[in-house]
């Protein structure tokens, strides 16, 4: 199917066209990037595509060359290893660079932290208040409810009394517990 017949106006077809064209060029840019690669791999002598191990498999190569030619030179032998030892360690050693920004880094995570531990605590205080608005409103229809003669239904004040006295209870003795402390 063509795209054109799906678009109808002008415009759609000019987008399309050129969002085509712009992937054809990405795509050339691309192609010719992985050529010119290519190219100055095979000039430096390593094989393209090979990533990160290349370094290595050259020093390794460069161990059984010298050492096939050392059979022969006694003499060298001490120096050239020495040689070679200082080079493999400069070529393996990973040069571990302080962080610029650290300091920023660290703050950064502080006050993020700091962020999400006030965000749970508001989410908790909302979670309270929510409950405390239900059992206001659950307290306050229970004691608006009337018989059918319009006297309230001593049920719900008794269990609003006791209710009362045994938080005033539990008051005292967290009072008198700190207290003691």
């Amino acid at each position: 199917m063509n795209v054109e017949n799906f678009a109808h106006r002008k415009g759609v077809t000019k987008a399309i066209q050129s969002f085509r064209k712009r992937k054809d060029d990405k795509r050339t840019e691309t192609a010719k990037a992985l050529r010119r690669y290519k190219k100055t791999m095979k000039q430096e002598g390593y094989e393209p595509g090979r990533g990160a191990s290349r370094k290595r498999e050259a020093v390794v190569e460069g161990e059984t060359k010298e050492k096939s030619n050392q059979e022969g030179e006694s003499e060298n032998t001490n120096t050239d290893q020495k040689q070679q030892q200082e080079q493999e360690q400069r070529v393996f050693q990973k040069r571990t660079k302080t962080n610029p920004f650290q300091k920023t880094l660290k703050k950064a995570a502080e006050k993020k932290e700091q962020q999400q531990q006030s965000e749970e605590e508001r989410k908790t205080q909302e979670k309270q208040r929510q409950k405390k608005l239900k059992d206001r409103a659950k307290r306050s229809r229970q004691l608006r409810e009337r018989t059918s003669k319009g006297q309230p239904v001593m049920k719900h004040v008794i269990h609003d009394i006791l209710r009362k006295l045994e938080r005033d209870k539990e008051q005292e003795q967290e009072e008198s517990f700190q207290g003691k402390k």
